[in-house]
C-alpha cells in the first residue's frame, strides 16, 4: 500500500505537456495481465460487439507502450485518484448507472481536465461472477453510449475519435446498427432455446436503438445544471470544515 502510494506521489501535480496532472488513473490486473480474455467472447456479440477487443486495443496502445505518463480514454472507477479542485468542480452523472468511470472522464474532458494514465500505478481486479441476463447488460451498454455519443458531439472541442479505440469504438455514427445487429444475433439465440423472454428484450433493445431516447436531449443545459448544483453543494461541505 506504501509503494502504491507513493507512485500516485511521485506523479499527482507534476507538469506533463504544459498541465498540471490533477486526475490520475491507474489500471487493473486480472489477476496477472492488464489485457482481457478474448477466447469467450459469445458469437453473437463478437461482429459488432466485441468490447472485450476494443479494450485489449486500447490497454496494449495505453498500458503496453510508453511513456510511463500518457492521456488516456479510459479510466477504472477502482484506481483512480483525483485533487480536491476537480472533485468539488466535476460531479459524476447520475444518469450513468454502467460505466461510470469512463463517464467521469468524458465530463472531465468537458470541463477542460485530462486524465493522465500512470503505467505503473496497477492493483489486483479480481470481480464476482454476473447472474445478470446478456439482455440486460447489452441494454445498458446500449443507454450508456447513446447517452455518451451525444454528450460528446454536444461538444464543440470532443469528438469520438479522441476517445479511440476504446469507448471511442462505441461512440460513433454506426452505433445504432451495432446495437441493432448483436441484439438481432442475440435473438436468434434466445428463439433456438426458446427462450420467450430474452427475444422480446432484444426486441425492446432494438427499439431503442431505432427511437434513440437521446437523440433530442440536450446534454450541455442538462450537465451545466447539474455542475451547478454539485459545486454549490460541494462549496457547503467545505464551508463545512471537511478536512482535505
Amino acid at each position: 500500500m506504501l509503494l502504491f502510494l507513493k507512485k500516485i506521489k511521485e506523479n499527482m501535480y507534476s507538469k506533463v505537456q504544459d498541465e498540471y496532472i490533477h486526475a490520475l488513473a491507474g489500471y487493473y490486473l486480472q489477476p496477472d495481465t492488464y489485457r482481457l480474455e478474448t477466447d469467450k467472447v459469445p458469437a453473437w456479440r463478437a461482429p459488432h460487439w466485441n468490447n472485450a477487443a476494443a479494450m485489449n486495443e486500447a490497454f496494449d496502445r495505453f498500458i503496453g507502450q510508453g511513456p510511463r505518463i500518457k492521456p488516456t480514454p479510459f479510466v477504472f472507477g477502482g484506481n483512480m485518484t483525483l485533487a480536491l479542485s476537480v472533485l468539488k468542480k466535476v460531479p459524476f452523472d447520475p444518469r450513468i448507472t454502467r460505466g461510470e468511470d469512463i463517464d467521469f472522464l468524458i465530463n472531465l474532458r468537458i470541463n477542460g481536465i485530462t486524465f493522465y494514465l500512470d503505467r505503473e500505478l496497477a492493483i489486483k481486479h479480481l470481480p464476482p461472477g454476473s447472474s445478470r441476463p446478456a439482455w440486460k447488460g447489452i441494454r445498458e451498454d446500449a443507454l450508456r453510449f447513446l447517452y455518451e455519443r451525444k454528450k460528446v458531439t454536444d461538444h464543440p472541442n470532443l469528438t469520438p475519435d479522441q476517445l479511440h479505440p476504446y469507448p471511442g469504438l462505441f461512440l460513433g455514427a454506426d452505433l445504432e446498427e451495432r446495437i441493432i445487429k448483436t441484439n438481432t444475433l442475440l435473438q436468434q439465440e434466445y428463439e433456438s432455446r426458446g427462450d420467450e423472454e430474452g427475444v422480446r428484450e432484444c426486441e425492446a433493445n432494438i427499439a431503442i436503438a431505432e427511437k434513440n431516447p437521446f437523440q433530442s436531449f440536450d446534454t450541455v443545459a442538462w450537465l451545466g445544471k447539474l455542475t451547478a448544483l454539485w459545486q454549490e453543494l460541494t462549496a457547503h461541505a467545505e464551508g463545512m470544515g471537511i478536512s482535505e
